[in-house]
Order: C-alpha cells, then structure tokens, then sequence
C-alpha cells in the first residue's frame, strides 16, 4: 500500500554531538553540538518515499552574533572533516558519512525578537559567515 504524500517525523535527536578536528591555528579538537537533529520520511505523489536529514540551530537571540556565526562555521568544518579510511590503503572519508548518508541541511531558526530585529541579526550573521575564510566560495 502507498504511503499519503506528506511528511511523517519518525525521528529527532537533541543536541547531536560531533567532534571536530582543531581549528585552524590551534591543537585541541573542537566539537560542534547540533541543538537537534530531525529525520523524516517524505512520501512523494507517486508514492516513493525519501529520508530526510536536518541540523537545526534554534537561536533564541541569547548569545553574540559572533557566537552563532561561529558555529555555523563548524557546520563547514564538520562537512570537510575528514577521518582514515577503513581501508589504510583509500583517501580519507569525510567524518560525516560514518553518521548520516548525506550531509543533513542546516536550518538556523532565529526565534525571541521583533521581526527587524531577526532580520537584522540575519543580515550580521550572513555578513560574518560571509568573511569567515573556513567558508570559502559562496559557502554562506
């Protein structure tokens, strides 16, 4: 029987925890702790039914925006860590995929302020992400 087109939530995972290789200039590892993970099925009209994976930063205006562009620079970084392969003898694999079959997408839910105070903190955070070199071309 099909599944009804639409989406059905069958997992979500708070604070997902990765960790990092060091950031550039320093020796410890850093981590990145997502505020949640959701994973859900979406069922197309036809029938076929997909997975689903999403980071999801729920920022309630509480910390700098410095702070919140920051960890979405870890998103980057978690996306191009890389670990040894299994097989000594291949490249290494990005850390990612020993977790989820494809990068999950990262949504940044600004929440607790006026509308043009979120679209303000939108328009900084963007800005800083933007300048951040971790990010590369057209990353933010």
């Amino acid at each position: 029987m099909a599944r009804e087109p639409g989406p059905t939530v069958p997992a979500r995972r708070l604070q997902a925890a990765h960790t990092l290789g060091p950031p550039p200039g320093r020796r410890r590892p850093d981590s990145l702790i997502a505020d949640a993970l959701l994973t859900y099925e979406l069922a197309d009209p036809g029938g076929a039914v997909s997975v689903h994976y999403r980071f999801i930063e729920l920022d309630r205006a509480t910390i700098p925006t410095a702070d919140l562009a920051a960890k979405l620079v870890r998103y980057a970084r978690l996306y191009r860590h890389a670990i040894p392969a299994d097989d000594p003898t291949e490249p290494p694999v990005p850390l990612w995929t020993r977790h989820y079959p494809v990068f999950p997408t990262v949504l940044a839910v600004l929440a607790h302020e006026s509308r043009d105070r979120l679209e303000r903190r939108r328009q900084v955070v963007l800005a800083l992400c933007r300048e951040n070199p971790e990010l590369g071309d057209g990353a933010a």
